[in-house]
């Protein structure tokens, strides 16, 4: 009996140790589907903008603390969407992000339907309504 219940034991010891790994495989897996998920809608949005008819491409170049920096912003005014694709931008710290804006009557903006100015600015993380820190890169439609 003291047998079976040492046996007993170790077998529910290994089969908790493998329901937390496949615990964790599980939350692995969900984060790999999550950035999955978030790369395919990148990638549907990039094809979409480029896809339309009315697409526009403007260069950004490098401004203030980062003049080497070179963008290329693809607008499509009629679905009020764009996809940026940035060079030599310098890595930011965690809690600062860029941050791309629109201007419209010389006023940044976050959407519109006609855009006369790009600019790309180093941010704190999640972005401000209006542009508050160093102009990286700017541009105007071609």
């Amino acid at each position: 009996a003291s047998l079976l219940f040492v046996l007993i034991g170790l077998d529910d010891a290994r089969l908790r140790r493998q329901r937390e790994e496949l615990r964790a495989r599980n939350s692995e897996l969900a984060r790999s589907v999550d950035a999955s998920r978030s790369e395919l809608a990148r990638r549907d949005l990039r094809a979409r903008v480029l896809e339309s008819d009315d697409v526009r491409m403007l260069f950004l170049g490098g401004h203030g603390p980062q003049p080497g920096a070179r963008a290329r912003v693809f607008w499509s005014p009629a679905a009020k969407r764009g996809v940026l694709v940035a060079a030599n931008l310098k890595p930011l710290p965690p809690d600062r992000q860029y941050q791309l804006w629109v201007f419209v009557d010389g006023k940044p903006v976050s959407a519109v339907r006609t855009a006369e100015n790009f600019a790309v600015t180093v941010e704190p993380r999640g972005g401000l309504p209006q542009p508050s820190g160093p102009i990286v890169l700017i541009g105007s439609p071609s």
